[in-house]
């Protein structure tokens, strides 16, 4: 990485489930509490509930915008507790042991923003439940505010329109050594992936875990 542009970095990035949540609370929610409360709604046993609520996630796919937002599901199931759900599911939420000295160290100095694919209904829900929303200026949400399933080249250029800085300017971590990796880098940011299970060892900007940023910035 040229050192220059590294002092030249005005904003700090990241990515929100797999970057400073564990992803396990998302899967909770959609695999175990959904069913959970279709079941009793529909007045079926949970082991049905879960092959109705499964087989219409897969009807849909991970290709529609659909599939990513909670208020979609929660009105084709008739499910008018929504948000109960989602606390639970959050309450549960592993924050990585590393995130708040970090974030706490980074706000000093750095604009720090959550760039993600995660619906907002989830996003500020965690951040708030989490203690974590004080530390960060501005959430940008593809599937949110953009209707986009994939963090794409053009949701980081936005990004960067918004923020009124130039790209690298921005630095941004996460764990899709695609869509947090090779596509803000193919747009000029500096990226890092957060690989904590070193399965990406051939990454060249790899982190294994968030507070190896500080050395990077120092």
């Amino acid at each position: 990485m040229d050192m220059r542009r590294l002092k030249d970095i005005q904003v700090v990035s990241f990515d929100l489930d797999g970057t400073l949540v564990n992803r396990s609370y998302i899967d909770f929610f959609w695999n175990e509490l959904v069913p959970l409360k279709y079941a009793e709604v529909h007045n079926v046993d949970i082991k049905t509930a879960k092959r109705l609520v499964l087989r219409a996630y897969d009807n849909i796919g991970s290709s529609d915008i659909r599939w990513y937002q909670v208020n979609f599901w929660a009105k084709e199931f008739e499910l008018d507790n929504i948000n109960e759900l989602v606390d639970e599911a959050v309450r549960r939420a592993y924050i990585y042991p590393e995130v708040y000295e970090l974030l706490n160290m980074l706000s000093r100095r750095y604009i720090l923003i959550i760039s993600t694919n995660a619906d907002m209904v989830f996003v500020m829900k965690l951040l708030k439940v989490k203690r974590l929303l004080r530390y960060f200026k501005r959430i940008f949400s593809c599937v949110t505010h953009m209707k986009l399933i994939r963090k794409e080249d053009k949701f980081y250029r936005w990004i960067c329109s918004e923020l009124n800085m130039k790209p690298y300017e921005v630095l941004h971590v996460g764990d899709d050594p695609i869509y947090d990796y090779q596509v803000p880098r193919g747009v000029g940011i500096n990226a890092y992936l957060i690989d904590r299970d070193s399965r990406f060892i051939y990454v060249e900007h790899r982190l294994q875990r968030l507070d190896e940023l500080q050395h990077i910035l120092a």
